[in-house]
């Protein structure tokens, strides 16, 4: 029977040191064992560390190199995930509230409509205009109803749309905008958007890590080329201890001589107990036994080895050149966001300029309708451009807040302007394994 406990560890340089402990007790009757009971015990101190292939710490620890940009990969891809979770909230947002100021107007343009109905009846019997002008203006309140309708239904869609994004009920009350739409924004700087995109993406800092990761694993495959040259180093004690065996050394003979009979006389006399041989194993003569050795392994060809590195240098060039597909692909997107911004801003100014002339036009045509100058057809075509101008000014405001989310989400200072934080995921220290044997 025997019991051995042992420990390694392992440094950071590519080495292992191992401390070993051991015990057995041997019984026999064979007669060639002097002692029996016999009870031995040892400790052994090994040391053994690469010289050239594997060896310094970026070498040892490339594995955990590597998972560290993995997990630095991961969470720049949830900024990512995050950041256009913003941009749709953000951009659901602007739609339901084009569609709610689209929809009071056309509630305002349904009670001048009825307004106009009743002017219509009014000049009807007092015999200024014909029927057919009360009728074209109960045509028109009857649109301008549906209208309505249409508008609010998609209002309705566009907030279960938000509430969705929000995770919110949909049994929850109305959502009212509290924020009004941007209409003379802050100037916008290509360059310096583009500056802070490649500063802030998630996409180009995950190609940065994994390019980091690339040449981590470039320096592990050029390491792995070298030959080996292992240094080994042992240093042992030993102890010992028993009872003479009885057991004959001939027993074929008459007279016995037991296979024990020299042990009296020996350095052994008196050592039978168990714990005699700890005794000799930390007493100042114990048995020792060290070696050191230099093993040097030089593989023909290494072939596999050479492949790896190829192929690695092949990695590091095909992440490098996603890198600059990426800047590229951010640097298009900035400009495309500010140009469309841009456009909505000049949209704005003009649209403004026409609502602002079909209004003065509708005035003009209610007081020329009173006159009898115009016909009530002349005033309802008036009508039509004033509700298409005011929702092409309402829709180039939201198309220019709508731009501006975009290019948040291409500079990907979502974050900032809200001031959202993600949870720090945990921290691992990674710190060479104990193994215990």
């Amino acid at each position: 029977t025997g019991a051995s406990l042992g420990v390694e560890r392992r440094t950071h340089t590519g080495g292992k040191v191992s401390f070993t402990l051991s015990y057995a007790d041997l019984r026999s009757t064979s007669n060639t064992q002097t002692l029996s009971p016999q009870f031995s015990t040892s400790f052994a101190l090994n040391f053994t560390h690469a010289l050239l292939r594997d060896f310094g710490r970026s070498n040892v620890e490339t594995r955990l190199r590597v998972a560290e940009k993995g997990a630095a990969i991961a969470e720049s891809n949830l900024f990512s995930k995050v950041s256009q979770m913003i941009q749709r909230v953000e951009e659901s947002y602007w739609n339901l509230t084009f569609l709610l100021k689209d929809l009071e107007g056309k509630k305002r343009s349904l009670e001048s409509a009825r307004e106009f109905l009743t002017q219509n009846e009014n000049l009807l019997r007092a015999g200024r205009v014909a029927q057919i002008a009360v009728t074209q203006a109960r045509a028109a309140v009857a649109e301008r109803e549906r209208d309505v309708i249409i508008s609010q239904t998609s209002a309705d869609q566009f907030e279960d749309r938000l509430k969705s994004l929000l995770w919110l009920d949909f049994s929850t009350t109305h959502l009212t905008p509290a924020e009004d739409a941007e209409q003379q924004p802050p100037l916008l700087d290509a360059e310096k958007s583009l500056e802070t995109a490649l500063q802030r993406r998630p996409e180009v800092l995950a190609l940065q890590r994994e390019l980091e990761s690339r040449e981590i694993e470039l320096k592990f495959a050029g390491n792995q080329k070298r030959p080996r040259l292992d240094l080994n180093a042992q240093y042992g004690q030993s102890g010992l201890s028993g009872k003479p065996n009885p057991t004959c050394i001939d027993p074929t003979s008459t007279l016995c001589i037991p296979v024990g009979s020299n042990i009296p006389g020996s350095i052994l006399a008196g050592r039978t107990g168990v714990r005699d041989s700890f005794n000799t194993l930390f007493s100042n003569n114990p048995f020792e036994n060290w070696s050191v050795e230099l093993k040097f392994q030089m593989p023909l060809g290494n072939d596999t080895a050479k492949a790896q590195y190829t192929e690695a240098t092949l990695r590091r060039l095909e992440t490098n050149a996603n890198l600059m597909a990426m800047r590229d692909q951010v640097s298009m997107e900035i400009r495309a966001a500010v140009r469309e911004a841009q456009a909505a801003q000049k949209r704005i100014d003009a649209s403004h300029e026409a609502l602002m002339y079909v209004e003065d036009q509708l005035q003009g045509m209610r007081q020329q309708l009173d006159a009898g100058l115009v016909s009530s057809y002349d005033v309802l075509k008036a009508f039509d451009e004033v509700d298409k101008a005011r929702t092409t000014e309402l829709q180039a405001m939201m198309d220019l807040n709508v731009a501006y989310s975009k290019v948040r989400l291409a500079e990907a200072s979502g974050f900032f302007r809200y001031s959202i934080e993600l949870a720090q995921a945990p921290r691992y220290t990674f710190e060479p394994a104990t193994f215990v044997k």
